[in-house]
């Protein structure tokens, strides 16, 4: 890792990517409304199914970005999250595939 603050950052905007796309995704495909934080751990069988540390270690690089609160992101963890976004890609091709039949 090089520059902590940026990889927070970019940590962030994968997070509201994913909560983004879940929520768009229940707008247009389920017709069930979910806009909150967690949408897209809360949309039953098109869920994100990641580990749920890592879930949560994206959600406060989202904090520590927006709101400054909370630590930077260790290195530790961040492995942990790269190694997560295979599947995280899997989920958004997974709903574009529903999206698009």
């Amino acid at each position: 890792m090089t520059d902590k603050h940026s990889i927070d950052f970019d940590l962030s905007m994968i997070f509201l990517a994913i909560r983004n796309f879940a929520s768009c995704f229940t707008l247009g495909f389920i017709k069930e409304h979910n806009f909150s934080r967690d949408s897209a751990i809360k949309i039953g069988n098109y869920s994100l199914n990641i580990d749920s540390y890592v879930y949560e270690s994206l959600k406060k690089a989202r904090l520590l970005s927006t709101r400054g609160i909370g630590s930077i992101t260790s290195e530790e963890t961040f492995n942990k999250i790269t190694q997560e976004l295979p599947h995280i890609e899997a989920w958004f091709n997974t709903l574009l595939e529903k999206i698009n039949g």
